[in-house]
């Protein structure tokens, strides 16, 4: 079993990551918004992949596959009641023109929560098997760095000084590795609970991508930039793979 010192220094990588897609935006929101186009797609295909390819069938192994349908069922809801209830604003909100203070605490608040469940998908993932961890990493990484600059985007246009949102947005990654160790010590406690929470892992990352990524992709129409996102769907949906069977060859010996 993956200790939690290695899983800590993933997630801490991940947070790190998607901090840097933000202070990006504060020095050149040009090349920020050229890079979240291309980290999108490449996300889509990423957290489909893990989701399908890494997580169902990890899950559908140990557990029994009406509780791990029930799990995706659960993993997509929570997520819908959140965005509905919590206002968790991804990069879809990303070059809208008006905002207003009060959306500051809320982008703030959804996205502590949205670290801290990506904390609890790491940890998940990593006590599984590291061949299902690695892939899931890269997957929260490439959807990490465009919502971050989503949000220092909404908070900048909120009002608040730049120094301010840096320090925010490090205080909400560190929910992720809370996140991560209270799922870490629940899992090791209760062991059948890996089946489902892969499962909840795999209805989360499906909706990411089907409610919040896919969606950012309508509105290329010109076919040399459709292509390409096409392309780094693809690519997404290749490097997770590809990556998942070189730590399950790893590991195997």
């Amino acid at each position: 079993m993956v200790e939690l010192l290695e899983i800590l220094v993933f997630v801490a990588l991940s947070s790190i990551l998607g901090l840097a897609g933000g202070v990006l935006l504060l020095k050149s929101s040009r090349l920020a918004h050229r890079l979240s186009f291309g980290i999108v797609a490449f996300a889509i295909g990423a957290l489909l992949a893990s989701a399908f390819l890494d997580f169902l069938p990890e899950a559908l192994e140990t557990g029994d596959s009406e509780v791990v349908f029930v799990g995706v069922l659960a993993g997509i809801l929570s997520f819908f009641f959140i965005e509905k209830f919590l206002l968790w604003h991804h990069h879809h909100t990303y070059g809208e023109r008006e905002h207003h203070h009060p959306i500051n605490s809320m982008v703030l608040i959804g996205d502590s929560i949205h670290n801290f469940i990506d904390g609890v998908i790491l940890a998940v993932a990593f006590v599984a098997s590291p061949f299902i961890g690695i892939p899931a990493f890269i997957a929260v990484i490439m959807h990490e760095i465009p919502q971050e600059i989503s949000d220092f985007g909404l908070l900048i246009r909120g009002g608040m000084k730049k120094s301010r949102v840096v320090i925010f947005n490090v205080v909400s990654a560190a929910f992720s590795v809370l996140g991560a160790v209270l799922a870490y010590f629940f899992i090791t406690q209760f062991e059948g609970m890996i089946s489902p929470m892969l499962a909840f892992a795999a209805g989360a990352f499906i909706y990411i991508a089907a409610s919040d990524l896919i969606p950012e992709t309508k509105g290329t129409t010109a076919m040399k930039r459709s292509l390409l996102q096409v392309a780094l769907v693809v690519l997404g949906i290749a490097v997770v793979w590809l990556t998942g069977s070189f730590a399950h060859g790893f590991v195997g010996h």
